[in-house]
C-alpha cells in the first residue's frame, strides 16, 4: 500500500512537470560547430570564477513571455518555475522573474529576452546557473559554485569598525529625516541608474543591455522580498564605454568616478543627460572574488 501511494505521489508530481513547456532543449555537443564569436563567449564563460560545468542549449524564449509555468533543465535537473512577473521594457527587452521550491534555500530566476536571446541567471540548490546567448540561436547554461566568492573585500571589517560612529550617526539622521517626511501608502521612490560596460563585458555577452536589465530586476526582487516594495530601481540606459577594465575593481571604480583622467570621462555627461541618480559600471573583471565595490557617501545629502 505504501509503495503504491509513493508511486502515485511521484506520478502526480512528474505529470504536471512534464505538461509544462520547457525553456531549454539540450544540443548534442558532438554535432555543434561553433563560429569564432560563439567560441569566444563560451570560452570566457568557462573561465569565470566558480564555473564547473557548461551545457549548450536552444531556448524557447516564447515560453518566458507567455507568463505560464515552465520547466527549466539545469544540467539534467528539471525544475518547475512559476512566473512572478513579466514586464516589457522601453528597450524592447522582456524581463521574466520566477520562483520555485528548491532543495536548499530559495530557488528563483531572473531572465531578460529580446530577439530570441535570453540573458540572466537562475539560483538553485545553492548554486548559480548563468544563462548566456552564444548568438546564432544557441545559448550556454553554466553551473557556478559561490564558494570561491567572498561577501566583502579585504579590509572591510576594519573599515566598518573605524567608521562605526559616523555610520551610526548617518543612519540615525536618515531615519529621522524619513520619519519626518509625509508618505502615502502608494508612494514609491524610484532610483534611476545608468550602466556603462567595458569592452570586456561586450566581449563576454551578446546582449550586455539585457545583462544590465537582469541585474536591475534581481535588485528590485530583493527589495520586494525584504519588505521594501516602495523602492524601485529603474535602468535608464546601458551603453558600451570604449575602455577595457583595468583588471582591478578599485582602479575601475576610480576610473569611472574621475572626471579628468581621460578614462570613461564620457559617463558624466551621459549621466546628466539621462538624469541618473546612480552609475553602476559593469567591469567584466573579478580578481578579488566578490561582486563589486562602491564609494560610501560622506553624508546622506551628498550625491
Amino acid at each position: 500500500m505504501r509503495l503504491a501511494l509513493a508511486a502515485a505521489l511521484v506520478a502526480a508530481f512528474v505529470a504536471p512537470l512534464a505538461a509544462q513547456p520547457s525553456l531549454f532543449a539540450p544540443v548534442d555537443g558532438a554535432r555543434i560547430v561553433l563560429d569564432d564569436r560563439q567560441q569566444e563567449i563560451l570560452g570566457l564563460l568557462e573561465g569565470e570564477l566558480g564555473v564547473d560545468a557548461v551545457e549548450i542549449v536552444r531556448v524557447d524564449d516564447a515560453a518566458l513571455t507567455g507568463g505560464a509555468d515552465l520547466r527549466i533543465d539545469l544540467l539534467s535537473v528539471e525544475v518547475l518555475f512559476s512566473a512572478v512577473s513579466v514586464a516589457t521594457r522601453p528597450s524592447g527587452h522582456v524581463s521574466w522573474y520566477g520562483r520555485a521550491s528548491g532543495p536548499t534555500g530559495a530557488t528563483w530566476g531572473a531572465l531578460v529576452t529580446r530577439d530570441g536571446m535570453v540573458t540572466g541567471e537562475i539560483h538553485f540548490g545553492g548554486r548559480v546557473y548563468p544563462v548566456r546567448p552564444l548568438t546564432g540561436g544557441l545559448h550556454a547554461v553554466a553551473r557556478k559554485s559561490m564558494a570561491a566568492y567572498q561577501a566583502h573585500p579585504e579590509g572591510y571589517e576594519a573599515f566598518v569598525e573605524s567608521n562605526r560612529e559616523r555610520l551610526a550617526a548617518e543612519r540615525a539622521e536618515d531615519q529621522a529625516r524619513l520619519a519626518a517626511q509625509p508618505r502615502s501608502a502608494s508612494m514609491t521612490t524610484t532610483v534611476d541608474v545608468l550602466v556603462p560596460y567595458t569592452t570586456n563585458v561586450a566581449a563576454a555577452y551578446a546582449d550586455p543591455f539585457a545583462l544590465a536589465q537582469s541585474f536591475v530586476d534581481v535588485t528590485n526582487a530583493a527589495y520586494d522580498n525584504s519588505g521594501l516594495p516602495d523602492l524601485d530601481i529603474r535602468l535608464v540606459d546601458a551603453y558600451a564605454t570604449p575602455f577595457a577594465s583595468s583588471g582591478n575593481l578599485e582602479t575601475d571604480l576610480n576610473n569611472v568616478t574621475g572626471t579628468t583622467d581621460g578614462i570613461m570621462d564620457e559617463v558624466h555627461a551621459r549621466r546628466t543627460a539621462y538624469g541618473a541618480d546612480l552609475v553602476a559600471l559593469l567591469s567584466g573583471t573579478n580578481t578579488f572574488g566578490f561582486c563589486g565595490i562602491a564609494f560610501v557617501n560622506s553624508s546622506a545629502a551628498s550625491g
